[in-house]
């Protein structure tokens, strides 16, 4: 057992888990993600089918900012899990998606419905102001 402090209770050390808690404590400790905004095995309808995505972070507007597919270590992230992800994103039209299994990570960043690989995840200070405040920076400077 484990205690989630995003659902704030105890919860069973699965490795999905495991990968889910440590991608939690990452986005939280090194990448300055307000743990606020976590939302973790939230329930999603898809196609009249009930599904559950592993880990949703709002923006401070309340929309779904990044949408997380964790899997056990043992699983390959390949096209299907990429596919699982592109679906739920339907629903949420996350900006971006964090596929992992705790040792092989991918992160995409949607734009106009196109998902487009990136390096690594973005910082939430960076991501913060690049979303809402350059634009208009950028508007300022012309």
């Amino acid at each position: 057992m484990i205690f989630d402090s995003i659902r704030k209770k105890f919860v069973e050390l699965s490795p999905e888990e495991w990968v889910r808690q440590n991608l939690v404590s990452y986005l939280v400790k090194e990448k300055r993600y307000p743990q606020s905004l976590f939302a973790v095995e939230t329930g999603l309808k898809l196609h009249n089918t009930q599904k559950r995505t592993d880990i949703i972070i709002y923006n401070t507007a309340k929309k779904v900012s990044v949408l997380a597919e964790c899997k056990a270590p043992n699983i390959k992230i390949n096209h299907k899990v990429i596919e699982q992800a592109l679906r739920y994103n339907l629903v949420y039209g996350a900006e971006l998606l964090i596929l992992t299994n705790g040792i092989v990570h991918y992160y995409y960043q949607i734009t106009e419905g196109k998902a487009q690989q990136i390096n690594e995840i973005i910082d939430f200070k960076w991501f913060t102001l690049n979303k809402y405040f350059l634009p208009f920076i950028i508007k300022i400077a012309r």
